[in-house]
């Protein structure tokens, strides 16, 4: 299906990608400061949002609608869990390839 580049559909998108853009630079802007908590904060919200985003672009770039979801419980964050991976982001013990940890040579 052609869509018209000044429709609704076409400029929701362009604006979500500027949006998609915009998050992930602040999440890297984040990730450089993480050891201020107001960072970490900061940085969770703006994962969301971002989650959010990408979620909206599918639904807009798809010809089938997006599913309806049942609401979810709110997950709990894990800190720690976010600490520890941030600490090993700065340190370059995050595999490129697959997200986990670089422990001896190996990952974890």
């Amino acid at each position: 299906m052609l869509v018209n580049e000044n429709s609704l559909k076409a400029r929701s998108a362009r604006s979500s990608i500027f949006l998609i853009r915009t998050g992930i630079a602040k999440l890297k802007e984040y990730q450089d400061r993480i050891e201020e908590m107001e960072s970490l904060e900061r940085l969770v919200i703006e994962a969301d949002q971002l989650s959010s985003n990408l979620k909206r672009l599918e639904s807009l770039i798809t010809d089938a609608p997006a599913p309806k979801q049942a609401p979810v419980e709110e997950d709990i964050l894990d800190v720690h869990a976010i600490g520890f991976f941030a600490q090993m982001a700065a340190q370059g013990k995050l595999c490129s390839v697959c997200g986990q940890v670089k422990i001896k040579g190996t990952t974890d």
